[in-house]
């Protein structure tokens, strides 16, 4: 909506600049065949720009959310509603799995973040301890907060 009332107030300006300048002349009544002939093409331009932009949708704009360190991958099973989440290293190396009796949308900012947040507490164990720790239920834990 903003292109289009950019687009308007320009030509509004533009409009009054050359009916000022056709003002100054002897007729004052009649514009120029050139001026007018530019106003039009400005104006079916603007028209055109304004109308063939479109703007972002709100995810696009949004940046996506990416751990700091480690990475996490969801794997399910489309027979059952069971998934296992596994976390990495930056090393590639497993340091933490779980197996949640519900799936999760993996597309909803929400679970990106609730999986990050768990992916933290479980690289800081493994930076810790360097053992793969077992029945912490981070992620159960992450999900039952909200």
């Amino acid at each position: 909506m903003g292109d289009i009332a950019g687009g308007v107030l320009i030509v509004f300006l533009l409009l009054i600049q050359l009916t000022t300048n056709t003002t100054r002349t002897q007729n004052a009544n009649a514009m120029k065949p050139n001026a007018f002939l530019r106003l039009a093409v400005l104006a079916a331009f603007f028209a055109t720009v304004s109308l063939t932009s479109q703007a972002q949708t709100p995810a696009a704009r949004k940046f996506p959310i990416i751990a700091r360190e480690g990475s996490w991958v969801v794997e399910w099973n489309p027979k059952d509603r069971h998934c296992t989440v596994r976390f990495y290293n930056d090393k590639q190396q497993l340091i933490y799995e779980e197996t949640m009796s519900r799936r999760l949308n993996i597309t909803r900012r929400q679970t990106q973040r609730n999986l990050n947040a768990a992916l933290e507490q479980a690289m800081f164990v493994w930076n810790e301890t360097h053992k793969m720790p077992t029945d912490r239920q981070w992620v159960a834990i992450q999900f039952d907060k909200n």
